[in-house]
Order: structure tokens, then C-alpha cells, then sequence
């Protein structure tokens, strides 16, 4: 973050593996950073893991608030 190269951090969010708890962690880590996206994860036939769902427009809404707190830039991407 202090190496003066331009730079993002992104996490695809998948139902399964995240929760509020995660975000708050996140967000804590990478508190100050100057871009943070959450991207809602797409099933597609490449995911060997056809149990893995998409979170609801409503939890990443609500992720999204959660991350906020630590950076205020971060956005949703692809929603």
C-alpha cells in the first residue's frame, strides 16, 4: 500500500465462504487503502464446485457498509 505503485484490492464473494465477520477482518487488514471492490461471485461451468452460490444483492449491500467503516472508497463491482 506504501509503495507509491497505483494498485486495488478485490474480493469475489461467494455465499458459502463469507460473512460479516470476514469483512470486519478485512477491512481491519487493509484499513487505508485507497480502492476496495467486492465482486459478486458468477457460477460458470470452470468452478469445479458446483455448490458455490452467488450472495444476495442485500448481503453484498450489506458486506459493502460493513468495509466501509475501515475504507471509505470501497464499491461493488458488477452489480
Amino acid at each position: 500500500m506504501n509503495s507509491g505503485i497505483p494498485y486495488e484490492f478485490r474480493t469475489t464473494v461467494v455465499k458459502e465462504f463469507h460473512s460479516d465477520e470476514d469483512f470486519t477482518a478485512i477491512g481491519e487488514m487493509i484499513k487505508g487503502a485507497s480502492r476496495y471492490y467486492l465482486q459478486q461471485f458468477t457460477e460458470r461451468d470452470t468452478v469445479p464446485n458446483k455448490n458455490l452460490t452467488a450472495p444476495s444483492n442485500d448481503d453484498m449491500v450489506r458486506f459493502l457498509e460493513i468495509v466501509k467503516r475501515f475504507i471509505p472508497l470501497a464499491e461493488l463491482r458488477g452489480l
